[in-house]
């Protein structure tokens, strides 16, 4: 079942947070992504027509949402894809998001680093500064509560 991402006012007259705002927009730029990216790959395509005169290459809706757990936090995403009526032409995959994603990188290069530093050393600040970005001496350095709701989210999918 697909959800109706709020919009921008709908966020704002809530009381939304700056990240949850920078969030809302890194899920409308990813589906802007994707709907170029499917565009530009069946392109070449369409001067193919099939032998009753149909296009060789049309849209198939999407695969079903998913959650992929970034540094913004949890981003539900729909990846286009399509359907091709002569089998030498491949499916869509996408380039952006491939098919068995759910971590973003920074996510998955971090996760080592709490594993051997932070647990082992109980050194947890380059784990939380490869997701954070570099803590200040000004922030808290017992660590950032968006690196752990993104840690918590990482460990549980």
């Amino acid at each position: 079942m697909l959800t109706k991402t709020p919009s921008v006012l709908e966020l704002l007259g809530k009381g939304a947070s700056l990240e949850e705002l920078a969030r809302l927009a890194a899920q409308q730029l990813i589906a802007l992504a994707m709907e170029a990216e499917i565009t530009a790959s069946m392109e070449p395509y369409q001067p193919i027509k099939t032998p009753d005169g149909k296009a060789a290459v049309v849209r198939n809706g999407y695969l079903p949402e998913r959650t992929i757990i970034s540094t913004a936090g949890p981003l539900t995403v729909k990846v286009p894809r399509n359907r091709s009526f002569v089998p030498s032409i491949k499916p869509f995959a996408s380039a952006l998001i491939p098919k068995y994603m759910r971590k973003t990188l920074n996510i998955e290069e971090a996760l080592p680093l709490f594993y051997l530093d932070g647990l082992t050393n109980k050194d947890f600040i380059p784990a939380f500064e490869q997701l954070c970005g570099e803590l200040s001496a000004s922030r808290d350095r017992k660590g950032c509560p968006r690196c752990l709701h993104s840690l918590s989210g990482a460990l549980s999918g």
